[in-house]
């Protein structure tokens, strides 16, 4: 289970729309030649990192 890392909803905001904008996509698979299949797993990843904390 995951829970929310003590971060406002602004900063989250932010997060979300930066890492998951169309141009930063871009930017790694078109650009950059990343598979989409690898910018998924990274984006989900740092999502994850930035937004969730394991919960016990």
């Amino acid at each position: 289970m995951f829970s929310h890392v003590h971060i406002d909803t602004a900063r989250a905001a932010d997060l979300l729309y930066g890492l998951l904008s169309p141009e930063l996509y871009l930017i790694f698979v078109r650009d950059r030649g990343w598979s989409p299949d690898a910018w998924e797993e990274w984006a989900r990843t740092a999502l994850i990192a930035h937004l969730c904390t394991a919960h016990e």
